[in-house]
């Protein structure tokens, strides 16, 4: 295995570029509309507000928080997500396009 190339959580830290790519469909792009008007978010799993719950379970809080009456979920599952991230405190800086990459 590369020696760039580190197993973390659903993904790899890739030391050499400073990035964290996720496993295939394992981050998801979360759009909400409901009768608040909606929200849209990135399911990172393990990291920021995802850091210890499922994309389900956080869902299911978003509607009690909010306490919306009704709402039309769209996940779509991705096959690239690739972020900038600090090495040391694991923590993300911006999301990479697949377009930045070529």
């Amino acid at each position: 295995m590369d020696k760039n190339k580190i197993p973390y959580k659903e993904g790899w830290i890739i030391l050499d570029k400073n990035q964290y790519w996720f496993m295939k469909r394992s981050a998801a792009d979360v759009g909400i509309d409901d009768d608040k008007g909606g929200d849209f978010f990135t399911y990172t799993p393990g990291f920021g507000d995802f850091k210890d719950v499922e994309l389900f379970e956080y869902l299911e809080k978003y509607v009690k928080d909010n306490k919306l009456k009704w709402c039309d979920v769209n996940i779509e599952w991705q096959r690239h997500c690739w972020y900038e991230i600090d090495p040391e405190t694991q923590e993300f800086d911006e999301r990479i396009d697949e377009e930045d990459e070529e």
